[in-house]
């Protein structure tokens, strides 16, 4: 189906709700009920970081941070709703932009499981700031993306990160690396470190280079004896910033001047989402109703947009219609946005086939994308049949020449069960392939026997 024409059936597969988000047109026994987990109540909200204002889900901060819980559960003051205007946002201090766009870079797009664009320094980022928010399965992925480049950090950061953040498997190497390094630490490098620590570093350093003079002792060889930094290298406690530290202990923070300029200067130029966040789905003939964010599914998919676009008055209780789906596809689509990665499951073959299915109805082509390489993962499990359905009906070509030529060339040819699995024209072309083979390889087989033929063989004596 072209995508002008999935846009337009889009446009006609909505229809107008009554005040309870239930179809008119539907008796209480047929409307759907709420899904027990995907049906998603949301907000956005306003945040101030660096002078910048970000407008994003509250669904992303709220799930996995409890610092982020207790914010929004506090009743606000009379006549104060921080985050509902562009003038009272909620400031964020002690956070740097890039600190919080690494956090939402992270948050939104975590269901690809790809960073391409993740730095070194931004997973530092992304570490600092989910530690201090209790992020922590977030903060857990940061610091094994961390370890896995741990020889190409900084000596500085490293040291400074594994203390400020709790990561005691970092401090030695950190270590190591100031004290065998060739060189000693430049004067801005320096000054990062507190200052009973840079001597006590440049004192090992001492030491290490009476024991091992150069030529005996390899630069950067890992030092293992570190007793005497004591507890000054000790992780501190878990106590978070002062800002949040008042959330817990219901004490306020100094108030904070709301700003005068709300700008579009000031606004995120990716964060900042307006319109009503949530919509509420179903399928044709479907049991259950799903409120999802639009967002996830607008940002892929010119067919969602439409799809979205057909209720100008943005009604909350508009209920979008998701022709050709089935419940089992939508309840695999909001697993994958909504489930972090980190701590799935290996998905079962036919909850990724749904997840195929349904990003390609939908045109969700980064989506798509992902179930594809999931499949990939699952393809040498998969008979030769097996790969020929999923491949046509879903136009993997490049799986198609592979498994036709496994069943070409095999022995034993096409069985009763696996016909019924395929087209027509398929099984008149294998068919017609094995016979052409067949006869090829019995020709050979002649050739042979007529090459090794003795002379005065063969009829007429």
């Amino acid at each position: 189906m072209s995508e002008s024409s999935k846009a337009t059936e889009a446009a006609l597969v909505v229809g107008p709700s009554d005040g309870n988000g239930e179809e008119c047109s539907m008796t209480p026994s047929q409307a759907p009920r709420r899904h027990e987990k995907y049906y998603i109540e949301d907000r956005l909200s306003i945040f101030s970081v660096e002078d910048c204002l970000f407008k994003v889900h509250r669904y992303y901060l709220i799930l996995e941070s409890p610092v982020f819980k207790d914010m929004f559960m506090c009743p606000p003051e009379a006549g104060m709703l921080e985050g509902e205007s562009d003038l009272r946002p909620i400031v964020l201090p002690d956070t740097t932009r890039k600190e919080f766009e690494a956090l939402l870079d992270f948050l939104y797009n975590r269901m690809y499981n790809r960073y391409p664009s993740f730095s070194l320094s931004k997973w530092m980022d992304l570490l600092t700031i989910a530690d201090r928010f209790q992020f922590e399965n977030v903060r857990e992925r940061a610091i094994d993306e961390l370890t896995t480049s741990e020889k190409s950090m900084d000596a500085v950061d490293e040291l400074l990160v594994s203390v400020k953040c709790r990561v005691p498997q970092w401090t030695i190497p950190a270590l190591s690396k100031l004290v065998t390094q060739p060189n000693i630490l430049e004067t801005e490098a320096a000054a990062r470190l507190p200052l009973d620590i840079l001597m006590r570093v440049w004192k090992t350093r001492e030491e290490y280079l009476a024991t091992y003079p150069r030529g005996t002792q390899a630069v950067n060889t890992p030092i293992s004896n570190f007793s005497s930094f004591g507890s000054h290298l000790a992780p501190p406690a878990p106590a978070k910033d002062s800002a949040v530290s008042a959330i817990a202990t219901d004490e306020q923070p100094d108030p904070i001047p709301p700003l005068t300029d709300a700008s579009v200067e000031n606004k995120h130029d990716m964060y900042w989402f307006s319109g009503p966040p949530m919509a509420t789905l179903k399928v044709p003939s479907g049991t259950n109703l799903y409120r999802v964010h639009r967002y996830l599914l607008e940002r892929e998919s010119e067919y969602c947009r439409t799809l979205f676009s057909a209720n100008p008055a943005q009604d909350p209780s508009f209920i979008y219609d998701l022709v050709g789906c089935k419940d089992s596809e939508v309840e695999a689509l909001l697993g994958f946005l909504y489930d972090p990665p980190e701590k799935m499951p290996e998905q079962a073959l036919s909850k990724v086939i749904d997840l195929l299915t349904i990003s390609t109805r939908l045109s969700l082509n980064q989506t798509r994308e992902c179930a594809l390489a999931m499949l990939a993962q699952r393809r040498e499990k998969m008979g030769a049949v097996e790969q020929i359905v999923i491949a046509q009906k879903h136009g993997i070509t490049s799986w198609l020449e592979p498994a036709y030529s496994s069943i070409i060339a095999r022995a034993e040819p096409l069985r009763e069960h696996e016909a019924e699995r395929l087209p027509l024209s398929t099984i008149v072309m294998l068919t017609s392939a094995r016979e052409d083979n067949l006869r090829r390889t019995l020709l050979l087989e002649f050739e042979g026997e007529d090459e090794g033929e003795t002379p005065g063989s063969g009829f007429g004596g």
